[in-house]
């Protein structure tokens, strides 16, 4: 529990000490995440550097992914296709692009938008996540240099 806000919540940190370039990545992450009050986007509450290590706690989202939720439809359903009817996948991008405009107006591109960054709350809320890779253009960025691969190798 975060005393400063009374409740429960997720922590996010830097592994290890990876250099200059991935503390940076990380600190503009929260940068940017704190820039989207969105009730479809994770919410940042904080980031604090202790003992020289970085970390920011954010809304405890505990639904599980939308990669999770379709893999247990798909466990659920013979064969390898995933029975989701027609309205509730247009539901679902509706509210996640929604979301993703929200975060364009405000000149922040997720640049790693898939499944698994879609978190589901416990009543079935979706929340964007992840904004790890993402890239604001209302200033110069030279972290990702032309040719450089980013996101989830697949």
């Amino acid at each position: 529990t975060q005393l400063s806000v009374g409740q429960e919540v997720a922590i996010k940190t830097l592994l290890d000490n990876r250099g200059p370039e991935y503390r940076e990545r990380f600190r503009a992450e929260a940068e940017s995440v704190a820039k989207l009050q969105h009730a479809n986007i994770a919410q940042l509450y904080d980031y604090v550097e202790s003992g020289g290590q970085p970390f920011f706690s954010l809304e405890l989202i505990e639904g599980g992914s939308l990669e999770d939720h379709l893999q247990e439809r798909r466990s659920e359903t013979p064969g390898d296709s995933v029975k989701i009817d027609f309205q509730q996948s247009a539901e679902w991008i509706e509210i996640i692009a929604r979301a993703i405009d929200y975060a364009h107006e405000r000149k922040i591109v997720h640049r790693d938008l898939k499944p698994a960054n879609i978190l589901l709350t416990r009543s079935g809320e979706l929340k964007v996540s992840d904004f790890g890779l993402s890239k604001r253009i209302d200033i110069d960025q030279s972290k990702t240099q032309v040719g450089e691969i980013v996101g989830t190798p697949h």
